[in-house]
């Protein structure tokens, strides 16, 4: 109902706020791949009162629990697509991510998509490029004790290994970290070939 929430947003017009939390890791096993829904409840009047609940109920809270890497199904199928779906982005690494996110995502005739499949490849590609960002930073941490060359080469390697795992060519790998990290891509293909 709301759009981003500034200094001057309506809250007057907001009839209900819903507040989802998903959580995937820590999750006791029992509790696995469950959905909670919990709302605002009037538990005690006193004097002559007694509140509609549309006047007070104004919040949802939704806390959904996936906690495991390998996918199980709930008793309740309506519930399974929503669950599967999430466990799919938040578990992206898989091999069967693409074959599974295009069952929900019809990337046909999305010409937005299509033209962001330059920068990434469906939305596993936004969490790889965390990742391989990730990579540099831990090669270069490293570098530091070892020497900071060796810290870099060490990024771009492990930054090239995971844009391949997520479907890219070599050639592809290299121009996505060379542009995202200013750098040629002969520079990129000298670390490489020095491995």
């Amino acid at each position: 109902q709301l759009s981003l929430a500034l200094s001057d947003t309506d809250y007057k017009s907001l009839e209900k706020c819903y507040s989802i939390w998903i959580c995937r890791d820590d999750i006791p096993e029992k509790e696995r791949f469950s959905i909670s829904f919990i709302e605002m409840s009037n538990t005690a009047n006193y004097g002559n009162c007694s509140p509609a609940k549309e006047n007070y109920d104004m919040l949802t809270l939704v806390v959904i629990r996936l906690g495991d890497e390998n996918y199980r199904e709930l008793e309740d199928a309506d519930k399974n697509n929503v669950l599967r779906f999430l466990h799919t982005i938040m578990y992206p690494h898989k091999e069967e991510f693409m074959d599974t996110i295009k069952e929900y995502i019809d990337f046909s005739n999305n010409e937005r998509l299509w033209k962001e499949a330059d920068n990434m490849t469906g939305l596993g590609m936004s969490i790889a490029q965390e990742k391989f960002a990730q990579g540099v930073t831990e090669g270069i941490s490293r570098g530091i004790t070892q020497g900071i060359s060796q810290g870099i080469a060490e990024g771009v390697r492990n930054s090239i290994d995971i844009c391949i795992d997520f479907g890219d060519s070599f050639e592809e790998a290299v121009a996505k970290v060379a542009k995202k990290y200013n750098m040629t891509e002969e520079e990129v293909m000298d670390i490489c070939d020095k491995e």
